[in-house]
């Protein structure tokens, strides 16, 4: 892509949190344009790139809040948001801070398969704990999962409102489809007036697909009678005096917020509820195809959700590379947003989790690799509501290096590059080489994961949430934004990439999320160093390595958290406004 840059190249890897940076260079810190030899393969030497004018493929703008969101199961909602109106989970809270502060915004839906038997009760309703808003009975359902019926009060509408006032969050529900007789819009009729613009769409039912095996729709029931039961929902809702838009629906009708797609053709339910059955998934025979940058391309093309559940795997770092492409690969083929599921204790897909309710809520939530994916996700399209992805089809369309371009406002903004290789000898980390047309910016930064199996301490620009049970929703460590200065004379910018690993390089010095200290590191040092090579140049150089007698490390914590909020499958429930 040939576009006239200056200022900040910025590097931003996912990491293990006990990756290293050693400095190199002169004190004070400079930078020395050495020509030394890299590492770079030869095949993927240079990635040449284009103004967004003569970039062909470009998707269209992102719409909207961050593009990655989040589903939340009904009859977990106490466990994530709160008991109620006044007692909201603050972990929750900084969570999603962490998303607006990148995106603007986030998007969360609250339905799931316990949607479906959900029923709207009086305050102090005897089923209902004191102080709750929301209780759970047997519905009768004879699915695997044996989903319970959700009892909730008014109050559920109040405590969106309330998360909404604190961070910007709009909402989806879902109207319950058991009962195609005497529907209940409860839902509709309390929801639209309490939340207002906060309430974006109404789910009309949850995988209809799955009616007749799940025993709630007798055989034959298809396509036809689904759009048939919409219908009559849609005339029931332009009926009700109460309903003040019905025009809000997800789904197929005329009276749309916006097409949404949620699909499983496979699931590993079997590893949970009949193990020893034969029909359990082998996770680690399923790892080599999250691992293919082509399975994603399919995936997204064909807006089929082939991700089986798999025990092992969805906890893994390899779930967050397959995130990060999943997403970019949505989004360069005009998917406008994505929601990751949140289910209960019993998942293996979770991108958050509060801790079982016998336990200490606070500071023992455990975050999972892939909230990390929608918070890069967030980084990456930011909040200019401009900005548009392309598959560069990097590497001969590598199936293990794919990387993207973003564009803000028609101006190449970032670049995301991935390796999938999961080689511990560091012979196939990736030093991706970046040519501009009027000259190249100054700077990068770096985080590592040590496999592709890595469960904890999984880092973006040094940071962390932490292990499981410990988090609070607050990112923790310094913030590390390592500078990698550029060759001006080859007009290349070279981008180490570890194996495995995701860099996301800024070109906009001005980007917000850049105001920070910064580290500079003098390219070749970093193509060609593990970091500890100093030799006898030890006494007479910086280290942000722990224990290092001169360690240059930024010692204040920076915490990217707005203040006062300090205290299925990898599932993209995707949709298009």
């Amino acid at each position: 892509m040939h576009v006239p840059m200056r200022g900040l190249v910025l590097l931003a890897c996912l990491s293990r949190a006990l990756a290293q940076v050693t400095v190199y260079g002169q004190l004070p810190l400079g930078q020395v344009m050495a020509n030394l030899s890299t590492t770079t393969p030869a095949a993927y030497n240079d990635t040449v790139l284009k103004d967004a004018t003569a970039q062909g493929g470009l998707s269209v703008p992102h719409n909207g809040p961050s593009f990655y969101g989040f589903s939340i199961e009904m009859s977990v909602v106490t466990q994530l948001l709160g008991k109620n109106s006044t007692f909201i989970q603050t972990p929750f809270l900084n969570l999603m801070a962490n998303i607006q502060e990148r995106a603007g915004g986030v998007f969360v839906r609250i339905g799931g398969n316990t949607q479906e038997f959900a029923t709207l009760v009086p305050e102090g309703d005897s089923r209902l704990q004191p102080g709750h808003t929301f209780g759970k009975v047997d519905s009768g359902s004879t699915q695997t999962t044996k989903t319970p019926a959700v009892l909730y009060t008014r109050d559920m509408f109040f405590m969106q409102n309330n998360i909404s006032s604190l961070v910007n969050v709009k909402w989806f529900l879902g109207i319950p489809f058991n009962d195609s007789v005497n529907w209940r819009i409860n839902i509709v009729e309390e929801g639209q007036p309490i939340l207002g613009q906060n309430l974006l769409g109404l789910q009309a039912a949850n995988e209809p697909d799955f009616y007749v095996s799940f025993g709630r729709r007798v055989a034959p029931y298809g396509v036809a009678d689904y759009v048939r039961e919409v219908g009559e929902v849609l005339q029931v809702l332009k009926s009700n005096s109460k309903v003040t838009n019905p025009n809000i629906l997800l789904g197929p009708s005329t009276s749309l917020y916006a097409v949404t797609v949620e699909h499983y053709p496979h699931d590993n339910c079997a590893a949970m509820f009949s193990p020893g059955s034969g029909n359990d998934v082998d996770p680690q025979a399923l790892m080599p195809y999250y691992l293919s940058h082509t399975n994603v391309v399919q995936l997204a093309g064909g807006l089929h959700d082939h991700a089986v559940v798999s025990p092992e795997f969805q906890t893994t770092y390899t779930s967050a590379l397959w995130a990060l492409d999943y997403g970019m690969q949505m989004a360069t083929q005009n998917t406008t947003h994505a929601l990751l599921h949140l289910g209960g204790q019993n998942v293996f897909y979770n991108a958050s989790i509060a801790p079982p309710t016998n336990q200490t809520a606070f500071n023992q939530w455990t975050v999972g690799p892939i909230f990390y994916s929608a918070m890069v996700m967030a980084e990456a399209f930011g909040k200019t509501n401009t900005s548009q992805i392309v598959d560069l089809g990097a590497n001969s369309n590598s199936d293990q290096t794919p990387a993207y371009a973003i564009y803000e406002s028609g101006q190449l903004s970032k670049v995301a590059l991935f390796n999938y290789v999961d080689d511990k000898s560091g012979a196939s980390a990736l030093t991706v080489a970046l040519t501009l047309n009027g000259g190249v910016p100054n700077t990068v930064s770096v985080k590592c994961a040590a496999s592709v199996s890595s469960k904890t301490n999984i880092t973006w620009a040094g940071q962390t949430f932490g292990e499981k049970l410990t988090v609070d929703g607050r990112l923790r460590g310094n913030l590390d934004v390592v500078s990698i200065a550029c060759n001006t004379g080859e007009n290349t910018c070279r981008i180490p990439v570890p194996s495995p690993g995701f860099a996301l390089v800024f070109f906009n010095s001005n980007d917000p999320l850049l105001t920070h200290n910064t580290l500079s590191i003098d390219w070749a040092s970093v193509a060609t160093s593990n970091g500890h090579n100093a030799g006898q140049l030890e006494k007479a150089l910086g280290s942000t390595s722990p224990g290092a007698v001169k360690s240059l490390a930024v010692s204040e914590r920076v915490s990217r958290v707005v203040s006062g909020l300090a205290g299925a499958a990898v599932a993209a429930w995707t949709f298009f406004l």
